[in-house]
C-alpha cells in the first residue's frame, strides 16, 4: 500500500514541477465547481477563507478545483491522512484548493486532525486552511479530534479561532463530544474557551443529561467539578 502511494506521489511531484513552469505564463486553467453540502442554516461560512466560523452550525461552500488537478484528488486526501506535507505543499502551489472536500465532506484539515497529524494540520492552518468547516454531518475537525482523543491536535484547534459552540446537524458541540467520549481533561479548557455548559442538542439534552444517561461516574464527577468551579450547578442545567 505504501509503495503504491509513494509511486503515485512521485508521479505527482513530476506533474507539479511541470505545472509550476507552465502555469507561470499560461492562462488560468479551466475550472469546474464541486457542489458541497450546505447546512440548513441561513448563515454560512466561506470554505476558501481561513477566518473563524461565524454561524452556530458548521457550514460549507462550493469549492472550485482545476480540471487538470481532478485526477489527484485521492492523492490529496491520502497525503493528508498520512501527514505528507511534502505532497500537500506542492499541490497547493499548483492550484489545488486547500479546503476541497471528499465525498464525505472531509477536508485535508479534518483528515489530518482525525488521523493525529498535528504537524501537517499546523502547516495547513498556516497555509490558510479553514478548520471550522464541517463534514456532511456538520462534524468539525475539533469534534473529530475529541472523538479520537488526539491531544496535540485538540490543542491546536482550540486556538484556531472557530466558534467553540459550533453545532453539527444533531445539535452537538465540541463540549458535547468531550462528554460523550469521556475526554474529561478537556472539560476545563473547553469551558475556558467559552463553551456553553447549558447547551442542548436537537433532542433537548444538556451535557449533564448525556453524562447521566451514560451512567459514567468518572465523567459525571469531572463534569460536576468543572461546572462548580464556575459557580454552576449540574442539576440546574439538567433540569433546564
Amino acid at each position: 500500500m505504501t509503495k503504491c502511494f509513494d509511486r503515485r506521489t512521485s508521479l505527482l511531484a513530476v506533474f507539479v514541477a511541470a505545472m509550476s513552469i507552465v502555469c507561470a505564463a499560461c492562462a488560468p486553467l479551466q475550472e469546474r465547481t464541486l457542489s458541497m453540502p450546505v447546512a440548513p442554516s441561513p448563515a454560512t461560512t466561506t470554505a476558501a477563507a481561513p477566518a473563524a466560523a461565524t454561524a452556530t452550525a458548521a457550514t460549507n461552500a462550493a469549492v472550485t478545483v482545476p480540471v487538470a488537478l481532478q485526477r489527484y484528488r485521492d492523492d490529496w486526501f491520502d497525503a493528508a491522512r498520512h501527514g505528507r506535507w511534502d505532497i500537500l505543499q506542492p499541490m497547493i502551489a499548483a492550484g489545488f484548493p486547500i479546503d476541497a472536500q471528499d465525498r464525505s465532506g472531509y477536508t485535508a484539515a479534518i483528515l489530518a486532525a482525525y488521523d493525529d497529524q498535528p504537524h501537517t494540520l499546523q502547516q495547513l492552518m498556516a497555509a490558510g486552511a479553514n478548520v471550522c468547516i464541517g463534514d456532511l454531518h456538520g462534524n468539525t475537525a475539533l469534534m473529530g479530534a475529541l472523538f479520537k482523543g488526539n491531544r496535540d491536535v485538540i490543542g491546536l484547534l482550540l486556538n484556531a479561532g472557530c466558534d467553540i459552540d459550533t453545532e453539527n446537524y444533531a445539535g452537538e458541540t465540541a463540549f458535547v463530544f468531550a462528554v460523550l467520549f469521556g475526554r474529561m481533561q478537556w472539560f476545563d479548557p473547553l469551558l475556558e474557551h467559552g463553551a456553553n455548559p447549558a447547551h442542548r442538542d436537537r433532542r433537548g439534552q444538556s451535557v449533564t443529561d448525556i453524562a447521566a444517561a451514560q451512567q459514567n461516574r468518572s465523567v459525571i464527577a469531572a463534569l460536576s467539578k468543572a461546572l462548580s468551579k464556575r459557580g454552576l450547578s449540574g442539576s440546574a442545567i439538567m433540569g433546564g
